[in-house]
């Protein structure tokens, strides 16, 4: 008899200990947020990020800001490819002739990598020097300074002319890499090391998926990045499950780009159309969405210099200002 009221009372504890375990993983599950970061390449996702790593986590100690300078170095190679296409592309020319081998070199050494390129009939030398290397899917060296000979090409006021003329790029400059040229000097300077604000600015595609989580007051944060290139989308759906809410990233100064995985596509169309489908997704269709237009900055400054949202938009009637341009693109996801 004392063995049976022995068992009861073991049973009794762990049924206690299971009830409390089991609150404690409800009261845990209430004070966790699970956000998916979605929309498409370039749209501001990672910077979105960042800035709340900024605020709410480590805020980018030293080391790191000085392992992450490699990233910002591809950045800067990157706009150097872009300066010189243009520099071919609009008829210009450098300044110093016997510059050429030493693009070559740089070009080998550094080639592009975009995720498609290709040489097209009848370029000269220079475009050829510009392309991809000849060993397809050859890796940059990974390096945290910037060769002399980048700075040597910088100081040819051939260069500078063209990146003076860059608003008529046809292929032009992001963004970023008008933020890292404009400060190239001080940023090639010996011992330089980024600041929070360069690796705001640094542009590296989001690869595969990226989990972060932040502690705001009782409230533990999930935040969900995954790619947002056009290849990689069919992959979201693995992700869509357990969500509290999506934050849906629209690049408002995309109204005049294109998709750098596809040049027939403007940035503002793929926004509208992706978030249409993961709007009609029937797994998310509980779930809440957060419409976030973002580089609104970009976007006044496009204005401002005399660009309208017509290019993508040809209906718009409104104003080229800033509130009534929005509030058109604002109601074509509603």
């Amino acid at each position: 008899m004392s063995h049976t009221k022995e068992v009861t009372k073991q049973a009794v504890v762990r049924s206690r200990v299971i009830d409390h375990q089991i609150g404690h993983d409800r009261d845990r599950q209430q004070r966790e947020v699970q956000l998916l970061i979605l929309g498409g390449a370039a749209s501001g996702k990672s910077t979105f990020i960042k800035q709340l790593r900024i605020h709410y986590g480590d805020g980018f100690p030293l080391q790191e800001r000085q392992r992450l300078k490699c990233d910002l170095v591809d950045n800067i190679i990157d706009a150097f490819h872009t300066v010189l296409h243009n520099i071919s592309e609009l008829g210009l020319n450098l300044t110093n002739s016997n510059i050429q081998d030493t693009i070559g070199k740089l070009s080998q050494q550094f080639p592009t990598q975009n995720d498609q390129t290709y040489f097209k009939p009848g370029h000269t030398s220079m475009d050829a020097n510009l392309g991809q290397s000849p060993l397809i899917g050859r890796a940059r060296p990974v390096i945290s300074d910037i060769p002399p000979q980048f700075l040597e090409l910088w100081k040819d006021q051939g260069f500078q002319h063209a990146f003076k003329l860059r608003e008529k790029f046809v292929q032009p400059l992001t963004e970023t890499e008008i933020h890292f040229l404009e400060r190239f000097e001080e940023i090639s300077s010996a011992n330089y090391i980024p600041s929070v604000q360069d690796l705001l600015h640094v542009r590296k595609p989001t690869v595969g998926v990226q989990e972060h989580t932040f502690k705001v007051k009782e409230f533990l944060f999930r935040v969900i990045d995954v790619a947002g290139q056009k290849s990689q989308r069919k992959k979201w759906i693995h992700f869509f499950e357990g969500v509290t809410a999506v934050i849906f990233f629209v690049p408002l100064s995309g109204f005049n780009e294109l998709l750098e995985e596809d040049f027939t596509i403007n940035k503002l169309h793929d926004s509208l159309d992706l978030f249409n489908d993961v709007t009609h997704n029937k797994y998310l269709l509980r779930v809440d969405f957060i419409l976030f237009l973002n580089k609104h900055d970009l976007f006044l400054q496009k204005l401002e210099n005399g660009h309208s949202i017509r290019t993508a938009f040809p209906e718009y009637t409104g104003e080229d200002a800033v509130e009534s341009s929005i509030k058109y693109i604002r109601n074509k996801f509603f």
